[in-house]
Order: structure tokens, then C-alpha cells, then sequence
């Protein structure tokens, strides 16, 4: 498994089978409110050529996953003819299986948040001129119950990650410690980025960028508290799955800080060069 070495604590062995070689493609499947704009510029930066799979936001009627998708055909078609070493994007699970067929040598990778947070602040973006559909939103959900009662925003980190639709969290789980090279978590944000690196062949400290979402009169939460409760039920599957990988992260994190404080980054970067 990818990373059953890695929370077993094997850390060299997690390396040997995880770690950047010439021509590997490394592909982030960004879930929304996951600081994953952030942590996408730390690699954009390190690895290149790059590419960000965003579809276009023009209303036309059709589904912004469909557009995105239409952005990721387009990028496979020209794959073959133009290298890349990093892509990124709102994908989903299943999307990543072409890009393997297409390129074999890719490697996946995602940050998780604790669901509770990350829906709270999906719900304030969504509210902000930010967001292409702002307006829609504020008219579709009048108050975050409405927004949180809402199938549709449910346990969105599972079903970004779900293979097929009728996977349940277990599933997922053991999905991406089979397939994924890294999954990490926006709580150990610095400690997940520098194992990353390390696996990348690149070194230095992930910077800290802020990206706040702006206060508006019209993503204040009245009740935090009585939100924050209603979040956590509604959304299990985010939980479970978030759970295991904080949980493996925080019971290895001393002897990875101190495997990666103990070894160096290769002299001859196999990855791809600074920006």
C-alpha cells in the first residue's frame, strides 16, 4: 500500500516507493476550503511545467464539475505532446483515473480539513463576491441551515474522493492508501508539507499564506455553536475519513519530524526546478 509504510512508521521504505522520479506527473486533487489555493502555490512554484484545471465560470447552463472536466480533456489531449510535472484542480476521484491511463507514472495527492471548519468556511466563501455564483448562493440557502441541511453540500470531501458511487468512507479509506502518494491535513499543514518536499527532492519550509475570507454582512453566523453542532451530524463520512488521517499523522508526527530532521534532500533533485 502507498502509505500503510508511512503510518506504520516506515519511513524509508515509504520514500523509496513514493519519492519523485524524471517524468512523474503529480496530480492534486484539490477539495474546496482545504487550503489547497495555498498549498497549490507551493508546488506550482517548485514544479513545472503546471497546470491549474479550472472550468470556465460562463453561464451557460452547464454544471461547473462538466466544465472543469471539459478543462482536464483539453489537457490530456495536448499531454502527450507537452510534459507536465504538476496539475491540480476541483477534480474528482474518478477523474483521476484517465489522467492515469493517459499518463501512467502519476501520482496523486490531496489535504484533507477537519469537515466542521471546512464546511463553516465553504459556506462564508460561497456568500463573497469571491465565489463566480455568489448572488445564486446568498438567494438558495437564506441562512446556513438551509445551506447545511442541503444533501448537496453534505460530506463533500467523501464525495469528491469516493472511486465509485456506492463506496462508503471505509472505502475511501483504504482507496487512498492504496493509490495516493501523500494525503495530508490542513491541522499539520507545515509537517505534511515537509514530508511532501521530501518526497519531491526539494527542500526549504512551505511558506504561510493567508487567504482569509472577506467579513460580509451576508456570511455572519448568528449561532456559531448550534451551526458548528448541526455541521458536525450532518456530515459522518467527512469525519471518518478525516479522522484516520489525522489521527495516523498525529501518532507518527515526532519520528517523521525527526526522520526528516535526520536525513537530507538528495544532492541531484530528481524533481523538477524552482520557478
Amino acid at each position: 500500500m502507498s502509505l500503510l509504510a508511512l503510518h506504520e512508521a516506515r519511513f524509508d521504505a515509504h520514500y523509496q516507493r513514493e519519492r519523485d522520479r524524471p517524468g512523474d506527473l503529480w496530480v492534486f486533487l484539490h477539495i474546496p476550503k482545504t487550503a489547497g489555493s495555498s498549498f497549490r502555490q507551493e508546488l506550482a512554484q517548485r514544479l513545472r511545467p503546471e497546470v491549474n484545471l479550472v472550468g470556465s465560470h460562463d453561464n451557460d447552463g452547464r454544471p461547473q464539475i462538466e466544465k472543469t472536466r471539459a478543462a482536464l480533456q483539453a489537457f490530456l489531449e495536448r499531454l502527450p505532446a507537452q510534459p507536465h510535472r504538476f496539475a491540480s484542480g476541483h477534480l474528482r476521484r474518478s477523474d483521476l483515473q484517465a489522467i492515469r491511463r493517459a499518463h501512467p507514472r502519476s501520482r496523486f495527492i490531496t489535504m484533507l480539513r477537519e469537515p466542521v471548519a471546512r464546511v463553516i468556511s465553504d459556506y462564508r466563501y460561497m456568500r463573497t463576491p469571491a465565489h463566480p455564483t455568489w448572488q445564486e448562493v446568498i438567494a438558495r440557502y437564506p441562512t446556513i441551515e438551509d445551506y447545511l441541511r442541503d444533501p448537496r453540500t453534505q460530506d463533500k470531501m467523501f464525495r469528491f474522493l469516493r472511486r465509485r458511487p456506492t463506496d462508503g468512507a471505509e472505502q475511501v479509506i483504504e482507496d487512498l492508501e492504496q493509490h495516493f502518494s501523500f494525503v495530508g491535513t490542513v491541522e499539520q499543514y507545515a509537517l505534511s508539507c515537509r514530508l511532501l518536499f521530501r518526497l519531491l527532492g526539494i527542500g526549504g519550509e512551505p511558506a504561510v499564506y493567508q487567504r482569509r475570507t472577506e467579513d460580509r454582512a451576508d456570511n455572519q453566523i448568528e449561532d456559531l455553536a448550534q451551526a458548528r453542532a448541526l455541521a458536525a451530524a450532518l456530515n459522518p463520512r467527512d469525519q471518518a475519513i478525516w479522522r484516520h488521517f489525522h489521527d495516523r499523522l498525529g501518532a507518527i508526527a515526532a519520528p517523521l519530524e525527526a526522520w526528516l530532521s535526520a536525513t537530507s534532500v538528495p544532492a541531484a533533485a530528481p524533481a523538477a526546478g524552482r520557478a
